[in-house]
């Protein structure tokens, strides 16, 4: 019940945050103290951020009648500045100066859409939200839609877009590029085009503003684009980024954007909703495996609590180490809350968003795309699963003392068949070998499938931070009675401060990276309940290199 009351405090101080940070925006800067991460940028009042926006891209950014910046944008973007202590001012511009001002670095901050192409030459932010196309076109009858199969001759207005762009050309259209959404949209009224391709959130706000009720929308089947902040300053966008991240999980970001997608009364095909229901029963499973864990360790640190309580005088020192574990143990649970979080949301928008591509033209989508999408929605649900493997088999190891060993096997085949079951993505710059000083007639009475999984965790950390050089795999016996497994890349190695904390549950050197921070974690329970241990050999300084010892009985 405590806990209970607990998060619902989080999440009223966090609503309670939002209103009050809402409440306070202002345009007006000249109050604000820079921050000391405003002086590490070079920010202050005198050299404020440059932030340019569209003078003419409503709702998300335009300038008023009389001369004031508006939209959500707007809005949101003194949230973020106002959070970080940056003082900042708007540059309105057109867009067709709004863009190289951006990449050029001739501005200090803009949004645009996320283009493959411009990738290299600037930084982007992670999405703030996603942009979906659709088609717009005047009303003839009840039953016409707009055929997107048959698009020879027509005449059609976009935004510049390379998608769109790309789209149009093979399908053999007349393509009519502009710079002004709400003059092509009046042209559209008036029959100089046939149909103009827009964002969704960009056709809503027009023809309400303007009443066109005689237009209609209808989705297209083309990808989403991520709308996100752009900068030539990496630092800049580094801090955006973790501010960014709090925003979304305290619920600012979908306060200010009010713009949703909707499935517009579209019938979902039912094998979407089985696999929305499935990914669902899965995210439950995450959450009650997660608040058991969180349970067990707080009814413990309460029963040493209360005894504490008892024998106040005589056990005043393990009062406050029981105090210090039930803090550590709080702090651990959001931490790996908020990690769960950002680890399940990725794969799940992913999911999301190629059924909601699929569901909006699946008649007329080609069969080897769909098949891609369902491929990649497969994938990521794969990922789902095996962040729930890892936290099944935390939860088994945790309720056991030891492994019951009944696999008499080779040491170097062992090594052999770990290096076979690792799909390694450095091949053409990662030279992977095994290196064994035992003979093959060396056996241990192990666990193969256990010791397999704690080499292939090993393995696989090794590929994902050594992109050239070597991974070593090797097996040599310091004595008659044990055997050693070493594991050694010449990769990125681990900074000293974090090497203490390495094997600690749910411990990320980088709170953004992937992995829940289990996985050695699982090595090293595992490797001691065989009756051995895992350590890290701080000797070696080209990389890293893990050293398992084993009994060899």
């Amino acid at each position: 019940m405590k806990q209970g009351l607990k998060l619902k405090n989080y999440w009223l101080l966090a609503l309670i945050t939002c209103t009050l940070l809402m409440a306070c925006s202002s345009d007006d800067d000249e109050m604000m103290q820079p921050s000391p991460l405003a002086t590490h940028l070079g920010f202050d009042r005198q050299n404020p951020l440059i932030f340019s926006i569209d003078a003419d891209y409503a709702p998300l950014e335009f300038v008023d009648e009389n001369g004031t910046p508006q939209g959500f944008d707007v809005e949101f973007t003194g949230l973020l500045m106002k959070r970080l202590g940056i003082p900042f001012t708007y540059h309105p511009n057109s867009w067709k100066n709004v863009a190289p001002d951006i990449i050029h670095g001739n501005v200090d901050l803009g949004m645009m859409i996320y283009s493959p192409y411009r990738k290299d030459s600037t930084n982007y932010s992670r999405a703030v939200f996603r942009l979906y196309y659709q088609v717009v076109y005047p009303k003839k009858s009840d039953d016409e839609r707009f055929d997107f199969r048959n698009l020879e001759g027509k005449r059609i207005a976009y935004m510049n877009s390379r998608p769109v762009g790309e789209l149009l050309t093979s399908e053999g259209a007349v393509k009519f590029s502009v710079t002004n959404l709400d003059q092509a949209m009046c042209d559209l009224v008036k029959g100089k085009y046939d149909a103009v391709i827009c964002y969704r959130y960009q056709a809503r706000y027009l023809i309400d503003l303007h009443h066109f009720d005689n237009l209609l929308t209808d989705d297209i089947s083309l990808p989403p684009r991520e709308y996100c902040y752009v900068s030539h300053s990496k630092q800049l966008i580094h801090f955006i980024d973790r501010e960014l991240l709090k925003m979304e999980m305290e619920g600012v970001t979908d306060e200010v954007y009010t713009i949703k997608s909707t499935f517009g009364g579209i019938r979902i095909p039912s094998w979407v909703w089985y696999l929305l229901g499935g990914i669902a029963i899965l995210a439950l499973i995450i959450i009650n495996v997660i608040y058991s864990m969180s349970r067990k360790q707080l009814e413990k640190a309460n029963i040493v609590l209360e005894k504490g309580n008892q024998e106040l005088k005589q056990r005043n020192e393990e009062l406050v180490i029981a105090r210090e574990k039930a803090l550590e143990s709080d702090r651990m649970k959001s931490a790996f809350i908020q990690n769960m979080t950002h680890q399940i949301r990725t794969p799940l928008n992913i999911v999301t968003g190629f059924a909601q591509v699929i569901n909006n033209d699946y008649e007329t989508l080609p069969k080897d795309e769909i098949k891609m999408m369902v491929g990649q929605m497969m994938k990521n649900t794969d990922v789902i699963t095996a962040i729930i493997t890892k936290l099944i088999d935390l939860s088994i190891q945790e309720s056991r003392h030891s492994i019951e060993k009944q696999d008499f096997v080779s040491c170097n085949n062992l090594c052999r068949e770990a290096i076979r079951r690792v799909s390694f993505t450095h091949q053409d710059t990662v030279k992977v070998d095994v290196e064994t000083t035992v003979p093959d007639s060396l056996l241990i009475l192990t666990d193969k499938i256990v010791i397999l999984k704690v080499l292939h965790e090993l393995l696989s950390n090794a590929d994902q931070f050594t992109p050239s050089g070597s991974i070593t795999l090797g097996c040599y016996q310091p004595d008659e009675a044990t055997v050693c497994f070493s594991v050694t890349d010449t990769g990125q190695g681990i900074p000293e401060e974090y090497r203490p904390k390495i094997f600690t549950k749910f411990f990320k050197p980088n709170e953004f990276s992937e992995g829940l921070g289990l996985g050695l974690t699982l090595c090293q329970t595992a490797v001691e309940q065989m009756g051995g241990n895992i350590r890290l050999d701080e000797t070696y300084t080209t990389g890293a290199r893990f050293i398992i010892t084993l009994p060899l009985k």
